[in-house]
């Protein structure tokens, strides 16, 4: 299994580069929001990588961040999503959004994303939910006290943004329930009204 490669870009496209090690060159498949500053040809780049076997194919992913090799590992096990439609996913959206998304049950994010229509949205949300308790708050940078209050206020008839934005207001209140957070999340949505 090849977890890493880091070596020297030869030449890039679009959705792949092709980096030198030791005097070997590997295609790597890689999401389009990676910076062009890193995709100069001649410069050294380290991508974690994702070794993908299909019948007559093995093809080889990499990503900046190990947060975004896992997201990709974890988009890989929704029935239905292979690796184009995941590194799309990725593409298109932050993996914070994703989660958000995600713990919100909003499928409209989803539906932006290139090749993912409405019903795969509902089945990435259905199959993500569970995937994502664990490892989703890391993989997005928020606390997973922030991505309860998001999903409590979302089920009480708040809109997505109106509850990101009530829950980022909130300090990391140690000590406090969660009904209490989301008391004080209401309070916050109330006085901007």
């Amino acid at each position: 299994m090849i977890s890493a490669i880091q070596g020297q870009i030869e030449w890039c496209k679009p959705e792949s580069v092709v980096i030198k090690v030791s005097g070997l060159s590997f295609m790597v498949f890689i999401p389009s929001s990676i910076p062009e500053s890193y995709l100069r040809p001649g410069a050294n780049i380290k991508l974690y990588t994702y070794l993908h076997f299909r019948e007559n194919v093995i093809a080889l992913y990499g990503f900046l961040t190990r947060q975004d090799e896992e997201l990709f590992r974890i988009l890989l096990s929704v029935s239905g999503i292979g690796p184009k439609s995941a590194l799309s996913i990725i593409s298109a959206l932050k993996p914070e959004d994703l989660v958000q998304a995600v713990s919100t049950g909003n499928p409209e994010v989803l539906m932006h994303v290139p090749g993912i229509g409405k019903k795969t949205a509902g089945r990435l949300l259905l199959e993500l939910k569970d995937k994502l308790a664990g490892a989703g708050t890391e993989i997005a940078g928020i606390s997973k006290d922030r991505a309860d209050i998001i999903a409590a206020l979302t089920n009480l008839g708040f809109s997505p943004l109106e509850a990101m934005g009530a829950a980022s207001s909130l300090e990391e209140a140690g000590g406090l329930t969660l009904e209490e957070k989301v008391k004080l999340a209401l309070k916050n949505i109330n006085t901007k009204a």
